[in-house]
């Protein structure tokens, strides 16, 4: 539909925040081997539910690109709050650390597995690690092995951030 309308360019703009379309060109991210860029003959977008910043691209040798951008609306869908801006604005927490850190605090109330963890916050293991990883370099959060898990509880330091700021 939108390449009959001519809207094409707006929809390959807003496909996520780590694409760009300008000037014709559409621009992916960075994580792949650079190859001499190949003029695009055929496109698939596919809508993917793992992140709002998810993207993932493939470029075949005879021009056709294969590119996966977060489902719309996804970020609302994994907050459960119809409206973003309320969302993130009412919570000083998130807007300090960011909406998953500021989750992962407090989740770490009482000691958690990092599965668990990822289950509740629907994202893979590797981006609760991660993160909780940055949390404990700053001295807010503590992670321990307990047998074939590894458990998370937030510091004292984590405890008087999350009071400070909620």
């Amino acid at each position: 539909m939108a390449s009959v309308t001519g809207a094409m360019g707006a929809v390959l703009a807003d496909l996520s925040p780590r694409i760009s379309f300008a000037d014709g060109n559409l621009v992916l991210p960075a994580n792949a081997p650079r190859t001499p860029a190949t003029p695009l003959r055929r496109m698939t977008l596919t809508p993917l539910v793992s992140g709002t910043r998810a993207c993932v691209h493939r470029v075949d040798p005879d021009g056709h690109a294969h590119i996966g951008y977060p489902l719309a609306g996804l970020g609302r869908l994994l907050r459960g709050s119809a409206d973003p801006e309320e969302a993130s604005s009412a919570d000083p927490l998130a807007l300090t650390l960011g909406e998953l850190r500021a989750v992962i605090l407090r989740k770490g109330t009482q000691s958690v597995s990092m599965g668990t963890l990822a289950d509740m916050l629907h994202c893979t293991a590797g981006t609760v690690t991660y993160h909780c990883r940055q949390l404990e370099q700053a001295g807010l959060l503590s992670r321990e092995r307990q047998g074939r898990e590894v458990r998370i509880s937030r510091t004292l330091r984590g405890d008087a951030l999350v009071d400070a700021l909620s």
